[in-house]
């Protein structure tokens, strides 16, 4: 399914996708993991962009406060504190 990658390389594009073949099919193209990563996950017209946020969307009732929690452990808040003081959210919640 992804002939022009080596194993090593096919095996982690495996893993990043959950082996769901449709988004393997999206990678066949690729010369290398960061090529593949890049053009499917990174670029804006690429078809996995999106991907997170419209899983997000169907899986959750609220997306906005998971997407606030998301946003403030990306610059690094870890503790439940830090994490409850930049999303506005209580820590109880």
């Amino acid at each position: 399914m992804l002939p022009r990658i080596d194993k090593k390389s096919a095996f982690a594009l495996y893993a990043i996708s959950g082996g769901i073949p449709q988004y393997l099919s999206y990678f066949s193209k690729a010369t290398s993991i960061k090529e593949a990563i890049v053009d499917n996950f990174l670029q804006k017209d690429g078809r996995l962009f999106e991907e997170p946020n419209n899983l997000i969307k169907q899986e959750l009732r609220d997306p906005a406060n998971y997407n606030s929690v998301i946003a403030a452990v990306a610059p690094g808040h870890s503790r439940l504190n830090e994490i409850a003081t930049a999303t506005k959210i209580k820590a109880t919640s």
